[in-house]
C-alpha cells in the first residue's frame, strides 16, 4: 500500500500502522512512535511512500501519521483503508493445446507478495486426476507448472491457495488432425442418426461404426443381452466415443420386480452403469448417452420415464467428461410434453414418425447435430 502525502518541503513525517478499525488508537501527542516509518519531503511538497503489504488477514487497516513541519508545528492524522478482497488474489492460465501436448498451468499473484503454496490438479479424460503442489516465492509474482501430456477432450484445471475459493477453468484439447472412432449404438431409435453421423464426419477425422438393433432392450436379455454385447463391442471396435441411445423397447420385468418404478430404475441403472464402463475401456473412450425424448401416449412415457431416471443415475457414478447424458427431451419435448414439430433454426420442422415414438429424418438429423456439438466441446472436432 502507498501513502500520499502532501505538506511543506522539509516536513518530516512518521507512519505507524495502528490495528484495524477496531483496534484502540495511541495518543496523538506527535512524539515519535517505536516502529514508525520516517521519512522527510526533501525534494518537494508531494511525495508517494510505501507503507504496507495487502493482508487476506486483515482487510481493514488503519495508520497513524505524524508530521513535524519546517517551523516545529506538528500535526496527527488517523487515516483508514480497506484493502481488496483476496478472492481474486490468484490467477491462474492454461493456454490451449492439442493432444499429445504438455499442460503448463501459470499461477500468478495479483498482490505480488508470494509467500504461500497451491494445489493445482488436472482432471479430465487421461484418466487419474493429476495434483502437484506449486508454490510462489515470497516476493514473487508467478509460477508455472506442468501436469503432464493431456488426451484430446474437455479437461478441468483447479487450482486452490489457502486464501481464496477453488478456481476452476475448463480446457479443451483438440486432436490436431488425429482420426478418431465412433461407436454408434442402440435400438432402432439410432438409425439414421448413425447415417448423419457418417457423413458429417467423414472428412473431419471421424470413422463411424454403426450398431443398431432393433427391437432390443436392457430388459430383453433373451434378444440381446446388452451389457455382454457392450462389452464385447467396445472390445472389438475400440471406440474414442460411443453414441448411445436404447430403451424405446424396455419396460420389461427384471426377475419379480416390474416397471417401472424405483426398484425396477435401479436396476436398469446398475446394467446401464456396467455397459458405460465398458464403453469407457478403462479411461481409453467417451461415452455420450442420449436421454429419451418423451414420446406420445401414456403406456410409452411411462417406461420413459423409468429408463432416463435410470440413466441419470448410472451417469452419476462418472465424470462429465467420461459420461454426458445428451437430453433430447429438452430440444424435443421441452417441459416434458410431447410434440410432433419444434422450432429449429428459425423454422418449424415435423420431428416425429406416425408412431410418436422414433425421430423421422428431420429428427434424426437433429438429434446428429447435437451430437456434433458436443463432440466439438470435447475437442474431437473444431
Amino acid at each position: 500500500m502507498t501513502l500520499v502525502v502532501t505538506a511543506p518541503q522539509g516536513t518530516r513525517i512518521a507512519v505507524v500502522e495502528t490495528g484495524s478499525a477496531a483496534s484502540p488508537s495511541p495518543d496523538s501527542t506527535g512524539a515519535p512512535v517505536a516502529g514508525a516509518r520516517e521519512f522527510s519531503l526533501t525534494a518537494g511538497s508531494r511525495v508517494k511512500q510505501r507503507v504496507g503489504s495487502w493482508s487476506c488477514e486483515d482487510r481493514t487497516r488503519r495508520y497513524r501519521v505524524s508530521a513535524t513541519f519546517p517551523d516545529g508545528e506538528q500535526r496527527v492524522v488517523e487515516r483508514g483503508t480497506t484493502t481488496p478482497s483476496c478472492s481474486n488474489r490468484l490467477q491462474v492460465t492454461a493456454p490451449k493445446v492439442s493432444a499429445g501436448q504438455l499442460v503448463r498451468v501459470a499461477l500468478r499473484d495479483r498482490f505480488t507478495l508470494g509467500g504461500f503454496t497451491t494445489r493445482v490438479c488436472l482432471d479430465g479424460p487421461a484418466g487419474p486426476t493429476r495434483c502437484e503442489e506449486v508454490a510462489i516465492a515470497a516476493g514473487k509474482r508467478t509460477a508455472t507448472v506442468s501436469l503432464g501430456r493431456i488426451r484430446a477432450g474437455r479437461s478441468i484445471v483447479t487450482a486452490k491457495a489457502p486464501f481464496a475459493p477453488r478456481l476452476q477453468q475448463s480446457l479443451t484439447a483438440r486432436r490436431a488432425g488425429q482420426r478418431f472412432r465412433l461407436l454408434a449404438t442402440g435400438d432402432s431409435m439410432i438409425q439414421i442418426v448413425d447415417g448423419f453421423l457418417k457423413q458429417r464426419l467423414s472428412g473431419r477425422g471421424g470413422r463411424v461404426t454403426s450398431d443398431a438393433h432393433i427391437s432390443t432392450g436392457i430388459s430383453k436379455p433373451a434378444m440381446l443381452n446388452w451389457p455382454a454385447h457392450a462389452k464385447a463391442s467396445s472390445g472389438s471396435v475400440k471406440p474414442d466415443v460411443t453414441v448411445v441411445i436404447l430403451g424405446a423397447n424396455d419396460g420389461f420385468n427384471f426377475g419379480s420386480v416390474g416397471c417401472c418404478g424405483d426398484a425396477w430404475s435401479a436396476a436398469y441403472a446398475k446394467r446401464a452403469e456396467g455397459m458405460m464402463r465398458s464403453y469407457l475401456r478403462g479411461g481409453k473412450g467417451r461415452v455420450i448417452w442420449m436421454l429419451l425424448p418423451t414420446p406420445r401416449g401414456n403406456t410409452f412415457a411411462n417406461v420413459f420415464r423409468g429408463v432416463n431416471q435410470a440413466l441419470v443415475s448410472a451417469a452419476s457414478k462418472f465424470r462429465d467428461d467420461q459420461v454426458t447424458l445428451l437430453d433430447l427431451r429438452k430440444t424435443f419435448t421441452p417441459g416434458g410434453s410431447y410434440r410432433g414439430s419444434i422450432r429449429w433454426n428459425g423454422q418449424t420442422k415435423q420431428v416425429r414418425q406416425p408412431d410418436g415414438v422414433h425421430l423421422n429424418t428431420a429428427g434424426a438429423s437433429i438429434a446428429a447435430e447435437l451430437i456434433l456439438r458436443q463432440l466439438r466441446r470435447d475437442g474431437f472436432i473444431a
